[in-house]
């Protein structure tokens, strides 16, 4: 995305280790005016297969956290997921729990191996034995007990906070959200009235203090938004309108 969306910032690169970079802010309270980490550069739109939500998010995360990696596929553990539910032409909404347990049995791999579009057809695609060996080798650890490594699900006390002390650690964040009346008209926000029948999933890559807001990132595609990003206000990150959030560890390369 050029500079010129307004939402990009050069930041404040970390000088200490990221867990010790963490310690130091949670005990001093202090973090810089704003802060983001560098988004994929593919902006994925998930067209017309809703449930990948949850898939596209927990990619734009583990890529975030490897920029020498290619584009990943998401359409791949989606895949798997719908399969294991006994058709992949079900389509079943898959959790965020679903998700990360997939996503630390079968991996993911990278998108030249399974590059299906982003619909009904292209979800129904078998991955190629390529992909599946590929995903194999980028499956991620997901136990709630570690805070280095893998994903660890963040407490609900002072989710503001919380959030700003991954970031600036380095840590891309993954949340399962309510939609609101406004989410589509306005693409930025999420203020209005919930829709608690449209839950949706997205990973937060940033902050900034003059916005009181969190930067997410979406898949609705890069029309979305500004460039497929938009402002997610602290009033409603405190409210019901999130529901559950996971700090994204450093996976092994």
């Amino acid at each position: 995305m050029s500079s010129s969306s307004g939402l990009r910032a050069t930041g404040i690169e970390p000088t200490l280790s990221p867990l010790a970079l963490q310690v130091a802010l949670q005990q001093s309270g202090s973090y810089p005016p704003e802060f983001f980490l560098t988004p994929p550069s593919v902006i994925v739109n998930q067209g017309s297969v809703l449930p990948c939500c949850v898939s596209c998010a927990i990619a734009t995360c583990v890529e975030v956290l490897n920029p020498g990696w290619e584009q990943l596929a998401p359409l791949y553990h989606f895949h798997m997921f719908d399969t294991m539910q006994g058709s992949p032409s079900s389509f079943v909404d898959m959790t965020l729990d679903e998700g990360l347990n997939l996503l630390a049995s079968a991996g993911i791999c990278l998108y030249r191996y399974y590059n299906s579009a982003y619909t009904p057809d292209g979800a129904r695609t078998e991955p190629s034995p390529e992909a599946t060996t590929d995903a194999l080798t980028r499956t991620v650890p997901y136990d709630n007990n570690r805070e280095v490594a893998g994903f660890s699900l963040l407490s609900d006390d002072d989710r503001i906070t919380a959030w700003k002390n991954c970031l600036v650690g380095g840590r891309p964040i993954l949340i399962g959200l309510y939609l609101t009346d406004q989410y589509r008209p306005t693409m930025t926000k999420l203020q209005g009235n919930l829709l608690p029948d449209q839950p949706h999933a997205v990973a937060v890559l940033g902050y900034r203090e003059s916005e009181s807001s969190f930067l997410v990132q979406d898949s609705r595609g890069p029309a979305f938004g500004i460039g497929g990003q938009w402002w997610l206000p602290y009033d409603v990150v405190e409210s019901s309108v999130i529901e559950q959030a996971y700090a994204v560890g450093y996976p092994p390369v």
